[in-house]
């Protein structure tokens, strides 16, 4: 990761700067902040990820936890998803960061598979 950012695990103060983050690095056209309403809404905050320049979020994922069955078996598994970084933050390795911080929660919760989508 280039630079000095921190990773951590959202709050609930963070649940509107996430939502303004994945509307600008998806949808920049529209410049417009207001009236956000999505599926974010409902989801706990605590499966919300960022990486942080100072105060201010730059990068953050969701992460979605499942059970899926393979060959007759039931696994956990952890789905990433709204992986977004602001678009003059990007190349600095703070998805790549989040990702494998993901992964070594996996390992440490024994979760061994995950999906991106």
């Amino acid at each position: 990761m280039k630079g000095n950012f921190k990773l951590r695990k959202l709050t609930e103060d963070d649940r509107g700067s996430f939502q303004r983050l994945t509307r600008y690095a998806f949808d920049a056209s529209q410049n417009s902040y207001d009236n956000l309403v999505g599926p974010l809404d409902k989801v706990p905050i605590d499966l919300f990820y960022g990486a942080f320049d100072e105060n201010l979020l730059v990068a953050g994922l969701v992460r979605d936890p499942y059970e899926i069955r393979m060959r007759s078996r039931d696994f956990k598994m952890y789905g990433i998803s709204w992986v977004a970084t602001k678009p003059e933050y990007r190349n600095r390795g703070l998805v790549k960061a989040l990702i494998l911080d993901r992964f070594e929660e996996m390992h440490e919760n024994h979760i061994p598979t995950s999906k991106a989508y």
